[in-house]
């Protein structure tokens, strides 16, 4: 609700977190071991109608942001 109250419509996460991951989580047994999955804080947000991206994906996010933004990329 916070976030949609204030007008967020995209988030930065950190990739591999338990709650971030919008790529990829760890597994949780410290073994390295990636599993293609979404965080829990990833999975609200996208339900809510966020994009999501990863700290990989800069890029990409700021090309939302100008479109959203209505400047040509």
């Amino acid at each position: 609700r916070l976030v949609l109250s204030e007008g967020v419509r995209i988030a930065v996460l950190k990739d591999g977190s338990a709650s971030c991951g919008s790529q990829f989580i760890f597994s949780g047994t410290f073994d390295g071991v990636r599993v293609a999955r979404t965080g829990v804080t990833t999975a609200a947000l996208l339900g809510a109608g966020l994009s999501v991206f990863s700290e990989n994906q800069i890029d990409e996010a700021a090309r939302l942001i100008d479109r959203l933004e209505g400047h040509s990329t």
